[in-house]
């Protein structure tokens, strides 16, 4: 008990301290910020890890001193830790989301292709969405997806329903968006496509019978693709369609005759319908029993096995 009144007393003076820091910065030079403030905080944090103000006050300071970046790793440390606090933070002071910003903000400016950095802004700047906002997060969009990201599919995506729900962009924009993406990203068609299928799905028309036939349309136009297309296609029937799994091992046979050139790519998906929360020895015997039968493919049937493995090892 006296521990924690000492501790609200400390941090009600270096709240104090912080307040006239930023008012008047010169004051910097005059508090020995160490010994007042961050080592407070920090004996407070070891006391009781569970006291967001140290934290926050701590990243206030490494903002008011310039070490933005610091700051922005103890802001989303206060964002990860204490969310229901952070609801009240952003709520009752703009100034700490518009800190975090200018974190972020001023950390590009040394690191311009930090495709974290401008994760974090839009991550900021979707707590409270207005047309400014959604600008800046529009940008960051562009910039990450310019310098081609490995989930460069989601970030386009993400773009695509952020200018749907909150720029109230027209559906044909948000389609040609996925088209011209389709074209500029040739090696991500399959998954581009999916994402454009889904969005065609929930925002546009849900008669599945429809939607069922965008993807075999789209096997035909992509066959270079089939085997990924043709996995999303089977995911989607199981999701919306299918009613037993059954059903969808059916499908993946009915593939596997007409494309056995992808035989591996099939083979992994069954064994994940069959097998992926089960005895991994059944699988095993799945993917030999493929490879018995299709010797040719042998060879990618066996890095399937073995990648199968590895990703479900009991």
């Amino acid at each position: 008990m006296l521990n924690t009144i000492k501790d609200y007393l400390v941090l009600l003076g270096i709240e104090n301290k912080l307040n006239k820091i930023f008012k008047n910065p010169q004051l910097l030079q005059k508090i020995d910020i160490y010994n007042k403030i961050f080592t407070p905080c920090d004996d407070i944090i070891k006391r009781n890890p569970d006291n967001y103000k140290a934290y926050l006050y701590k990243a206030d300071l490494y903002y008011a001193i310039c070490d933005y970046l610091k700051a922005l790793e103890l802001y989303n440390t206060i964002y990860e830790k204490f969310p229901v606090k952070v609801a009240i933070i952003v709520n009752l002071k703009q100034e700490y989301k518009q800190r975090m910003i200018d974190c972020c903000e001023k950390i590009i400016e040394n690191r311009p292709t930090d495709q974290e950095v401008y994760y974090q802004i839009t991550s900021v700047l979707s707590i409270a969405t207005n047309p400014k906002n959604t600008q800046r997060i529009l940008e960051c969009f562009d910039k990450i997806i310019s310098l081609e990201p490995d989930n460069l599919c989601s970030v386009i995506d993400d773009k695509a329903n952020l200018l749907y729900k909150n720029l109230n962009k027209d559906v044909d924009e948000i389609i040609d968006l996925y088209d011209d993406a389709i074209q500029t990203y040739p090696e991500h068609v399959a998954e581009l496509i999916n994402y454009k299928i889904e969005f065609i799905h929930f925002y546009v028309n849900d008669d599945l019978d429809k939607i069922i036939k965008i993807y075999d349309d789209a096997i035909q136009t992509y066959p270079e693709h089939v085997a990924e297309l043709i996995n999303y296609k089977i995911e989607f029937m199981d999701f919306y369609v299918n009613d037993d799994d059954n059903k969808t091992i059916i499908l993946l046979d009915e593939a596997t005759q007409k494309y056995p050139q992808y035989i591996a790519d099939f083979v992994f998906k069954k064994a994940w319908f069959l097998y992926s929360d089960e005895n991994q020895s059944k699988a095993a015997e799945l993917f030999d029993e493929a490879a018995k039968t299709y010797p040719q493919y042998s060879e990618k049937i066996n890095s399937k096995k073995e990648e199968f493995m590895k990703l479900y090892k009991q």
